[in-house]
């Protein structure tokens, strides 16, 4: 097997405190995703890679590792750089076999159905979408209800392509089957697991 290295000066730091901030957000994301629709806050890693925001590269500090392959929509030498050294990441051109999917520009969202999406016996190998956003509120028109939710829960979402919503709402009809869902906005991150029904309402 080779490896290759990459120095300090062509490859920007990650968390300044990883053992503590990759605490904090694998508790945030575990959040999110327990009680979907919540608006949680993860730490900010020191330099971002040009392209990911401070949520989107926080989870991937956190979970991804060198056996989650990761598919870009919007490849970068310097964000596959970071990724390889920060988190082992192989970087693929391919959906199906992408552990982890990431949508740079969340205004050029397409069909979720070619990532993997689990399989009867092991539906919980399923790819996981961080769609990054201009912002996330607490407050909105997206209504999420389902596991992990009491009654229902609401909040909004601007810079995405509207499309995400009723892909979403596909994804829910295959489950327990289909991909889980994380949209990002700075430090900000709210999940959308393929357990949830959606709904766009006219206001919340």
């Amino acid at each position: 097997m080779t490896y290759q290295c990459y120095s300090t000066t062509t490859v920007q730091r990650g968390f300044d405190d990883p053992v503590l901030q990759t605490q904090q957000c694998f508790r945030a994301v575990l959040t999110a995703m327990s009680r979907p629709g919540t608006v949680v806050t993860v730490p900010e890693p020191e330099i971002l890679p040009g392209g990911l925001n401070s949520g989107t590269c926080a989870v991937l500090l956190t979970l991804a590792d060198m056996d989650t392959p990761v598919w870009l929509d919007r490849p970068g030498e310097e964000v596959a750089r970071y990724l390889r050294f920060h988190c082992g990441s192989p970087i693929v051109s391919e959906r199906e076999p992408a552990t982890f999917g990431v949508y740079v520009t969340g205004m050029r969202l397409t069909g979720l159905d070619s990532f993997f999406a689990g399989s009867a016996e092991n539906p919980d190998r399923s790819a996981t979408l961080i769609v990054q956003a201009e912002a996330i509120e607490e407050v909105g028109n997206i209504v999420l209800t389902g596991p992990g939710i009491r009654d229902r829960a609401g909040f909004g979402v601007s810079g995405v392509d509207e499309r995400v919503w009723s892909l979403a709402a596909e994804n829910r009809e295959v489950f327990p089957l289909g991909v889980d869902l994380i949209l990002t906005a700075g430090c900000r991150a709210v999940a959308v697991p393929r357990s949830v029904s959606v709904e766009v309402t006219s206001c919340m």
